[in-house]
């Protein structure tokens, strides 16, 4: 998952920065739509997060490029 850094979502100065930060796994779902959740080390975050700032992370694989001069 990755999460939203909403304190950027309205800022002009950051509008280069990433919006989003993770990827997280989900630690543990509670009630009203939160969710705890632990970075890919296995430590858990500190507080929770509403699901409305998480979105589905989707890993890249790369393919090599071969360059020919």
């Amino acid at each position: 998952m990755l999460v939203e850094q909403i304190h950027l979502r309205n800022n002009m100065s950051a509008k280069l920065e990433s919006q989003w930060i993770g990827p997280y796994y989900i630690h543990n779902v509670l009630e009203q739509n939160v969710y705890k959740l632990r970075n890919m080390d296995g430590k858990l975050v500190k507080g929770v997060i509403h699901g409305n700032r998480l979105k589905l992370y989707h890993e890249q694989q790369l393919e090599p490029m071969i360059l020919i001069e």
